[in-house]
């Protein structure tokens, strides 16, 4: 009888096998997004004026402040949640030719079948027009250069959204783009069963040539590839680290377990037919399972009380900040046409500066130092204890300065960058807490394509699984997640087209 059951398990296995490498071959017609992969990890990029000054500079240093807290990991897209926010149709640049047995919407010809895949590394450029955060020099432009790769077999890809189409950049080393300031992230991808760690390095430097861009955030054609850089400006350095691990899906770890139960139970009994002990000294199991039981019950007993009164005290002060952030920002739109402030998404593409120091005077402060000072008392959440000033509680909904150029979204070419412009001021968020990170102060909501890409941006520790937000005409809510964003449901809070 035990032979007979061992073979029947070792069938199963093999069957759990089969159906694994048969899920493996399946070709999505999607990406994910970098939100549905843990987030973006951008380097924030900045240029200190040492001549000139911040609107205008005449020469300067760039900085780069990167610690990623992760190492990205490449993997099949089959292991990646799929997104939904690119056509099917994509096409290549008409000048490529494209890859035999390539897949229409794919970075790579075997994207689907099991091609290597990450987009959550990018760039992000922070200017405010003052001297330590300076705009780009009038008559130039940013420009980005592949110094050095770990391997030609890793590739780099750009989407064109208003295109359609999949574009390969940095294909070489010394290869470079121009880039407009906007947050832009690539999308890399290497060929399956490559393990190990993989890097690029990319040089960020001033070119002296204009931005004349019409594929999106990044302009790569002959003009970027001869710009020259601006001898005035000193560049920076920044390594992108990767890590290479072809992980089986969800039905090869299943026959992972159900083949270590197997040796387990072939093992685990006596040849005279009786279970081996765990041992015959100590407490038993049922022992130290009550005796745990009973610590957690004398715990729970002691800590809610406190904890809940803190807690709704933290809440209570959360709401008031996010109230009299967004009555700010409808005082800032009064006084700009109706226009929105903008986050470090764009801010410093188009010379104005990010929302946080854009607001700030409608809070009451008037300069950098007072923003600083400042961020515990208006943009912090009482529940967020963090010592870095430029960690923020909260962050702006994305769609309100959205590019149909160069970003993708539903309802493109529309675009929201006026309150008049939006159909139900009341059903779209405008700012909410979010996880936090450095100079983290939007959420990239117009990628999201489910609940779990909400979750992952969105702040759910500080009151009890819930985010405080306002939304556009000024009134507050505290909601869960699935609240805001669940396809199944059609709700969706997020995309001033859809929240109706």
């Amino acid at each position: 009888m035990a032979r007979m059951t061992k073979k029947i398990l070792m069938g199963l296995v093999w069957g759990v096998w089969v159906q694994a490498a048969a899920v493996q071959a399946d070709v999505l017609t999607s990406v994910p997004g970098p939100d549905d992969q843990g987030g973006m990890i951008m380097p924030m990029v900045r240029l200190e004026a040492t001549a000139g000054g911040g609107s205008n500079p005449t020469a300067g240093v760039l900085h780069i402040t990167f610690s990623p807290a992760i190492t990205p990991v490449l993997k099949p897209l089959t292991e990646w949640m799929p997104g939904g926010w690119f056509a099917e149709a994509a096409s290549w640049r008409p000048d490529l030719s494209p890859v035999s047995g390539s897949v229409l919407g794919m970075p790579d010809a075997n994207a689907g079948n099991g091609s290597l895949f990450n987009n959550q590394y990018g760039f992000t450029f922070m200017a405010n027009g003052m001297a330590g955060m300076a705009y780009v020099p009038t008559g130039c432009s940013l420009a980005i250069r592949l110094d050095s790769i770990s391997s030609s077999d890793m590739k780099s890809f750009n989407y064109g959204q208003s295109a359609n189409r999949w574009d390969q950049v940095f294909d070489g080393v010394n290869s470079q783009v121009l880039w407009n300031g906007s947050m832009w992230h690539n999308y890399f991808t290497l060929p399956n069963l490559a393990s190990g760690n993989y890097s690029a390095t990319f040089e960020i430097f001033i070119a002296d040539t204009p931005f004349t861009g019409t594929t999106g955030f990044a302009q790569y054609d002959a003009t970027a590839l001869g710009a020259g850089r601006n001898g005035n400006f000193t560049s920076a350095f920044v390594t992108y680290q990767f890590s290479a691990v072809p992980e089986p899906s969800v039905f090869a770890m299943l026959a992972f377990v159900c083949a270590g139960w197997v040796v387990f139970a072939a093992r685990r009994r006596r040849p005279g037919g009786s279970d081996r002990s765990f041992g015959s000294g100590g407490f038993t199991l049922p022992e130290l399972l009550v005796g745990m039981a009973v610590l957690g019950t004398l715990s729970a007993l002691v800590a809610p009380g406190v904890q809940r009164a803190i807690s709704q005290s933290r809440g209570v002060g959360c709401v008031a900040k996010v109230r009299a952030l967004g009555a700010a920002t409808a005082l800032f739109c009064h006084d700009h046409a109706g226009e929105f402030p903008r986050s470090f998404h764009s801010a410093g593409a188009h010379r104005q500066p990010g929302w946080a120091m854009s607001v700030f005077p409608y809070l009451g402060g008037s300069s950098d130092a007072q923003e600083d000072a400042g961020f515990q008392q208006f943009l912090r959440c009482p529940a967020h204890q963090e010592s870095n000033m430029h960690i923020y509680s909260y962050a702006m909904n994305v769609h309100f300065e959205l590019d149909p150029e160069g970003d993708d979204y539903a309802g493109s070419p529309q675009t929201w960058r006026r309150m008049s412009q939006l159909p139900a001021p009341s059903r779209v968020i405008l700012f909410v807490e979010a996880r936090p990170s450095l100079y983290g102060d939007h959420v990239m909501c117009h990628q999201w394509s489910s609940t779990a890409a909400a979750k992952n941006a969105m702040s759910q520790n500080r009151h009890s699984g819930k985010s405080n937000m306002v939304f556009a005409d000024g009134h507050v809510e505290t909601l869960r997640p699935e609240d805001t964003l669940n396809p199944s449901r059609k709700i969706n809070l997020w995309n001033p087209s859809l929240a109706m």
